[in-house]
């Protein structure tokens, strides 16, 4: 059984998910980074108004199983000002009270000594426990470099730590590694295996982030050997993708959003020296609530919306294929 979990870059995302798992009676994730999504901003919406948007969303599709989680709960994931302890647990806490259901407590940006880092993840698990003892738990504290995890006295380690915790994932790198557009993808089956078993001995499953952009085969090599996935990226650039075919079919003017993009400058995060690749594909995705999008998006027909829906659902339905089809399995919380 393998769990996805999908960022929600837009509504438009949000909705896709939704519907997918209404369409196909599957339960899925929608993991939001506090970048993303925050109890006071974020590039998509604040926290209270994606439970708003999940609420609309839930009655829209009631047969739907949506998992609103939290990614990357820890410091370096937000802006300078929310970069504190307090900060962290407030978003802990507005996550709670909006109704998610896992969090992700990583402090692999922390500063200072490792064995407080330990103590500090452990302290805010117990934190998010008290709001709500029910709320489940991911951890892992490294961060990716796209070379799978050897260190396996490491991992003993942290499982032991973490193990009065029951924690449903823990993340470590499998090898995988989102650049531009592509996964670098060097996922050895043998070098997971090994790490896979280890974390099933402590009784939880193994989450690989940087899961987007993997082909069947790719995907399908996972099985097994992964407890869960995440893919966000990817559906920012299929939806900044769809918008622009639009405007080149129907003449639309994109320069002032490519000009923001540009000068917002988060493609660097995604580009290597030597890219080819679109700035704007790569990063338009932080820009969706911008006024130069929204300009775009009024000049397209009426059916934009639906088309971005419809290719975001094209994306989930190739993971759900090749991860659930193959082990003949269908996740359930």
């Amino acid at each position: 059984m393998i769990d996805m979990a999908f960022g929600p870059m837009s509504r438009e995302i949000i909705e896709a998910v939704y519907r997918y798992s209404s369409d196909q009676d599957i339960a899925l994730m929608l993991i939001a980074s506090r970048n993303q999504i925050d109890y006071e901003r974020g590039y998509v919406m604040n926290t209270y108004d994606f439970g708003t948007v999940l609420a609309e969303m839930d009655d829209k599709y009631p047969l739907s199983d949506v998992m609103p989680c939290r990614d990357h709960c820890g410091y370096g994931f937000a802006p300078k000002k929310y970069d504190t302890l307090d900060s962290i647990k407030e978003t802990i806490w507005r996550d709670i009270e909006n109704g998610f259901q896992l969090i992700h407590i990583d402090l692999c940006h922390r500063e200072g000594d490792y064995e407080d880092q330990l103590k500090e993840t452990c302290d805010l698990i117990r934190f998010a426990r008290d709001e709500n003892d029910e709320i489940m738990i991911e951890v892992g504290t490294d961060e990716n470099t796209g070379i799978c995890e050897l260190d396996l006295s490491k991992v003993k380690k942290e499982l032991c730590v973490f193990q009065e915790f029951s924690p449903t994932f823990y993340v470590a790198q499998t090898g995988s590694l989102v650049v531009e557009n592509y996964n670098e993808n060097n996922f050895n089956p043998k070098e997971v295996q090994v790490l896979s078993d280890l974390v099933k001995f402590y009784g939880t499953r193994l989450k690989e982030h940087n899961a987007d952009y993997l082909s069947q085969e790719q995907l399908q090599d996972r099985v097994g050997l992964i407890g869960g996935v995440n893919i966000a990226p990817q559906l920012g650039v299929v939806q900044t993708q769809t918008v622009f075919t639009l405007c080149d079919i129907y003449g639309v003017d994109t320069d002032r959003f490519r000009q923001l993009v540009w000068e917002g400058r988060n493609w660097q995060k995604w580009i290597t020296p030597m890219s080819l690749g679109s700035k704007t594909i790569l990063a338009g995705h932080y820009h969706f609530n911008s006024d130069e999008y929204k300009e775009i998006i009024d000049q397209l027909p009426d059916e934009t919306e639906e088309l971005i829906i419809e290719n975001i659902m094209k994306v989930i339905e190739h993971y759900e294929r090749n991860l659930y089809e193959v082990s003949s399995c269908r996740v359930c919380f």
